[in-house]
C-alpha cells in the first residue's frame, strides 16, 4: 500500500488538495474493520498520525474516539510500569 500511494498520505481535502505528509504513516481501513471492512489491498490505504485520527472520529465519533486513546494510553502506561519499576529496569549509572 505504501509503495502503490507514493510513500505519502492518501488524505484528499478541499479542492483534491492531498496531504504531504511522508511521515507517522498508516494503514487506514476505509470501511472500518469494526464496521467489517476486510484486510484487503482495496480496502486499505495510507494516513498520516492526523488524518487516521480524524477520519476515525468521522467513523465512529469524538466520544468513542476519546475513550479508544484514553484506553491506549492506560495500556500503554501499564506495559511501561510504574516509575519505580522502570527506574529498577535501567542499567547501573542511568
Amino acid at each position: 500500500m505504501r509503495e502503490r500511494d507514493g510513500h505519502q498520505c492518501t488524505y484528499t481535502g478541499p479542492g483534491d488538495h492531498r496531504c504531504t505528509r511522508r511521515r507517522g504513516l498508516h494503514l487506514h481501513h476505509i470501511i472500518p474493520h469494526a464496521l467489517g471492512g476486510e484486510d484487503t489491498v482495496a480496502n486499505l490505504t495510507v494516513l498520516c498520525n492526523m488524518h487516521n485520527a480524524y477520519v476515525a472520529t468521522l467513523d465512529f465519533g469524538a466520544t468513542h474516539m476519546a475513550r479508544a486513546i484514553e484506553r491506549s494510553r492506560a495500556h500503554r502506561s501499564r506495559q511501561r510500569g510504574t516509575p519505580k519499576q522502570v527506574e529498577e529496569k535501567q542499567p547501573p549509572g542511568v
